[in-house]
């Protein structure tokens, strides 16, 4: 019972490492690129052939999710922190328009313990929906979540967690932009571990962007 606590402790203390890690490192990016869009809107040569700016966003949002398929029941809440960068500006090839690179960084706790995790995602505005006030996309993602606790069969307390989410940005007329989602979340541990029972959760979001 002992080493298992310590193992636990271990495991988080790597995951927020890597959580910090991975954020800074997306933090760097982001300065680059508003760099190098600042770059590209001074070029007037190849003003027609650029894209229009596209802001890096921030924001924050709550979560509450319920497992659908688990051998036992689970509900959790979570709060989120993340970062939304013109995909193209991120991994410098081209890309439709309307494509963002995403990160999230979340934490929280559920009926049977502490979860916390990281993910990044592509997310897509299609440009023919979009209004002035209703801005609605899709995203896919894939991240890593660490629980202090284990379902039956599920072998390890780090586990892959691909998503794909639907939702829509709202922006008021004083200029805030909220957003609506409604999330479908996987965790397992890829048959890292031979006990790889795997929970899929269903997972409503709402949020608001700084």
């Amino acid at each position: 019972m002992v080493r298992n606590r310590k193992l636990g402790l271990s495991s988080l203390k790597i995951v927020l490492f890597l959580m910090w890690l991975l954020w800074s490192g997306v933090a760097v990016a982001g300065q680059e690129a508003e760099q190098q869009q600042s770059k590209a809107t001074d070029n007037t040569q190849f003003a027609s052939q650029t894209e229009e700016h596209v802001p890096n966003r921030y924001g924050m949002a709550l979560s509450y999710g319920s497992a659908f398929n688990s051998s036992e029941p689970l509900y959790f809440g979570m709060g989120t922190v993340f970062a939304t960068f013109d995909y193209e500006n991120i991994w410098h090839h081209p890309a439709p328009d309307g494509l963002r690179f995403k990160v999230e960084a979340s934490a929280g706790g559920a009926d049977k313990g502490f979860l916390a995790s990281l993910s990044m995602f592509a997310q897509y505005f299609p440009p023919f929906f979009q209004s002035d006030s209703v801005m609605p996309y899709a995203e896919l993602g894939i991240g890593g979540i660490y629980t202090d606790f284990q379902l039956h069969n599920q072998g390890l307390k780090v586990n892959f967690c691909p998503q794909v989410s639907i939702g829509s940005d709202f922006e008021t007329q004083s200029g805030h932009r909220f957003f609506g989602a409604i999330r479908l979340q996987h965790i397992s541990n890829a048959n890292l571990h031979p006990q790889n029972r795997g929970i899929n959760s269903t997972v409503f979001l709402i949020g608001m962007y700084f």
